[in-house]
């Protein structure tokens, strides 16, 4: 299986430091120039299936990608979303921080008020992955979607243990645009703008 993992590309609110966890999110200028250019970067590949979370920012992301894949089916799923963050969402970061802080519970553990804590969203994540595994093991498949859930795939396939380390998931959390790739779980291309 070759599994190409691609971040969704820049957003207005990316560059206020703005979390948008399940909130909307367009692609700036920026943004749409990151997926062109993630769209020539891949337009030799052979994408049989691209699986792509259904916020905007990865919609928008995998369009400009798949103009080069017209033949590639395309499954949009909330499984794939960001990390929830309940009554938090578009908010600044430091409000997060602050408010998780406050809960005693630290960021990771915080449900942020109607969202989800860092292992719960890990959970859904490699839940679908094992599925999309399991059904395309044969094919090339495209993922896009968020830093978070990425992360989670990434300390999978590199055989990580300690995902919960905050500084460890920053070595290799993924920028706006950013490509991975693998081929039968061996590591090709590493976050690649």
């Amino acid at each position: 299986m070759r599994l190409i993992l691609v971040r969704h590309c820049c957003t207005p609110e990316n560059n206020l430091s703005i979390i948008m966890g399940h909130k909307g999110g367009s692609l700036n200028a920026l943004g749409r120039k990151q997926a062109l250019n993630a769209a020539l970067f891949l337009r030799e590949e052979k994408i049989d299936v691209a699986y792509v979370s259904v916020s905007d920012r990865t919609k928008e992301t995998a369009e400009i990608i798949l103009k080069f894949h017209p033949e590639t089916k395309v499954v949009y799923t909330k499984y794939l979303m960001d990390r929830g963050y309940g009554k938090y969402e578009n908010k600044h970061i430091s409000e997060l921080i602050l408010a998780a802080e406050k809960s005693r519970l630290g960021f990771d553990d915080y449900e942020f008020n109607g969202g989800e804590s860092y292992r719960q969203m890990s959970n859904r994540i490699l839940y679908y992955y094992n599925k999309i595994i399991k059904k395309d093991k044969n094919k090339t498949i495209m993922i896009v979607t968020h830093s978070g859930p990425i992360v989670t795939i990434l300390f999978k396939l590199l055989a990580k243990q300690n995902e919960r380390n905050f500084k460890e998931r920053l070595k290799i959390s993924p920028r706006n645009g950013s490509i991975t790739i693998f081929e039968d779980n061996k590591l090709i291309l590493l976050n690649k703008n």
